[in-house]
């Protein structure tokens, strides 16, 4: 769905002249999907899931509850799509079409960076991610499944770059390697400028590679 659009009922986008009538359009103060997006991902980083209210997440927005959920469906989903929100801002970022060992390092060094740059991003991980060890948490899959995702994509990229054997236990190393980097970053979050963690991590990063 488009940051910028009105949705009918039906889904489909509301023509300008419609908006600019609408009672409820973006003229007269309607939020943008992106921004009870940000005002969820605030939320949910500094009160968890069970938490964040979604009417007060909507009035930061400047809508109806019934709007959000007519939108997000419920709590669940507006989770989700929070998660999902980031992730896909994360890979406009950086490319998992990695050319070269140096590429891969000097993009996730970069991507480090880009994570420390953004407000609250770390918090929302952490909180999120901690809860999540909760059997039944809605985001519990979420983040298993990324870790998946992620470990399979370094694991390609080692067999691909990577100048000496390749481990039996590639995959935990990988897992390791992740979890190291999740650490890190809630540690320098609480301990900013006490560690060096793009070194860190590049450090790991070059071992698993063999560079």
């Amino acid at each position: 769905m488009p940051d910028s659009a009105l949705l009918s009922e039906s889904g489909e986008d509301v023509p300008n002249e419609a908006r600019r009538k609408s009672p409820g359009g973006y003229a007269n103060g309607r939020a943008t999907r992106e921004d009870v997006l940000h005002r969820a991902a605030a939320a949910f980083a500094e009160q968890g899931y069970h938490g964040a209210s979604l009417r007060a997440i909507a009035r930061s927005a400047g809508i109806d509850h019934s709007t959000l959920l007519h939108h997000f469906g419920d709590k669940t989903s507006l989770l989700l799509a929070v998660l999902a929100w980031r992730d896909e801002e994360a890979m406009r970022f950086v490319s998992a079409d990695w050319v070269s060992a140096e590429d891969l390092r000097a993009q996730m060094a970069a991507l480090v960076e880009h994570n420390r740059s953004i407000p609250g991003l770390v918090q929302l991980y952490a909180v999120l991610s901690a809860e999540a060890a909760t059997e039944g948490h809605p985001a519990r899959a979420f983040f298993q499944e990324r870790a998946e995702q992620l470990a399979t994509q370094f694991e390609d990229a080692i067999r691909r770059f990577g100048t000496g054997p390749i481990p039996a236990d590639l995959h935990a190393r990988v897992l390791t390697y992740l979890a190291l980097w999740e650490g890190l970053q809630v540690f320098d979050a609480v301990n900013p400028g006490r560690l060096d963690i793009g070194v860190v991590l590049d450090g790991e990063l070059g071992r698993l590679l063999g560079t």
